[in-house]
């Protein structure tokens, strides 16, 4: 996996300290290929140890002369009636000379300008001249263009897929689109994606369904949803989506914090002895993952009295000191201060002795990983 998938922040410095030390041990006959694009934060701590690391540099020209190939395949086959060959000349120079050696950009564009309706050399001449001039600027574009009935679905898919803990099927996916703890009722079946080929539709070139849909011969836990390229990642948590008229969609670190809130909602309305029988895909999800998410979130001393915390938050002779307690750390902070015990969505969640066991332990455990 190429090292600039892995999120810039704790995740990514941990990956330079293992191989700053793994280098250190000169162990031979052992070579680590490292691949990444030219980022400070990564050349910089390895660059002291240049005896240990050989640079290559990949050139940028065969990189174009690679997107050349790509362009011309795809100005032979995908355009129906064939374009121009003037037509298709003036497109293969305008991929081929601004793409910067992004790969990812050229496609970008191929992409938009096969489905220009119609695909005619004209629609195709006018297009290139108001094609994005870089990967955010694509991002953006295709951002802009979400359907407005749907950018809240959007939104909370594009959100999970960044922060998931593990590949989401994409029936998990669906069903994320129905969970949304800003909304009341958290959960509501209405929201889902009708049918699981709107969602590819809505969020064309910023996810990959892997393997693709078969609608004639569907099968369950197969498809994988995941971003189509680390570069979304990037854009979605950065800084400048957040100037942009696309904001609504930007991703930050926090939002670990609403995913908690969300895999809790699933479990409040979906983890009931009478709906136990009925396939709520993302129940697994919420039930293994809502601790790991809750550890994100910006709470000093983490694992001071976990398993007591946890206990007032749920067992609180008085509701809105506990739900205060767990408030602090973010995980009910859409929940009256006022419900009682009875009916709070933790409590709910946790009807049974067994149940409740688990989630303690698994929230300490949790809390002191992180920690460690």
């Amino acid at each position: 996996m190429p090292w600039t998938k892995i999120p810039k922040g704790m995740r990514r410095n941990k990956v330079v300290k293992f191989l700053k030390e793994l280098a250190a041990l000169r162990i031979p006959f052992l070579h680590v290929l490292v691949t990444s694009r030219p980022k400070l934060d990564i050349k910089s701590p390895l660059s002291a140890e240049n005896d240990a690391w050989v640079v290559l540099n990949v050139d940028v020209a065969a990189i174009s002369a690679d997107i050349g190939i790509y362009v011309n395949a795809a100005l032979d086959t995908d355009f129906v009636p064939p374009l121009s060959d003037d037509t298709k000349e003036k497109v293969r120079k305008r991929l081929t000379k601004d793409q910067h050696g992004m790969f990812r950009w050229a496609k970008l564009q191929m992409e938009s300008l096969k489905r220009l309706e119609p695909a005619s050399s004209k629609s195709v001449e006018k297009a290139l001249a108001t094609l994005p001039p870089d990967l955010n600027s694509s991002y953006l574009k295709i951002l802009k263009g979400v359907n407005a009935d749907f950018q809240r679905q959007a939104q909370l898919v594009l959100i999970w897929l960044c922060l998931a803990s593990r590949p989401l099927y994409i029936e998990e996916v669906v069903e994320i689109s129905a969970t949304d703890p800003h909304a009341k009722p958290g959960f509501h079946e209405a929201r889902r994606f009708e049918r699981q080929e709107y969602m590819e539709q809505i969020l064309k070139d910023l996810i990959v369904i892997d393997p693709p849909l078969n609608r004639l011969h569907p099968s369950q836990r197969r498809n994988i949803v995941r971003l189509g390229h680390f570069s979304v990642r990037e854009y979605l948590t950065g800084a400048d989506i957040l100037k942009s008229e696309a904001a609504i969609f930007s991703v930050s670190p926090s939002a670990n914090k609403f995913v908690a809130q969300s895999c809790l909602v699933c479990l409040f309305h979906n983890n009931s002895n009478d709906k136990s029988e009925q396939a709520y895909c993302l129940r697994e999800y919420a039930w293994n993952q809502w601790a790991w998410h809750s550890i994100f979130l910006n709470v000093s001393n983490r694992s001071e009295k976990a398993m007591e915390l946890f206990d007032s938050c749920v067992y609180e002779k008085d509701p809105s000191e506990g739900f205060a307690r767990l408030r602090g750390l973010g995980l009910i902070d859409w929940v009256d201060p006022n419900t009682t015990k009875e009916n709070s969505l933790l409590q709910s969640a946790l009807r049974n002795p067994w149940s409740y066991r688990y989630f303690r332990l698994h929230f300490a455990f949790a809390l002191n990983a992180f920690e460690y």
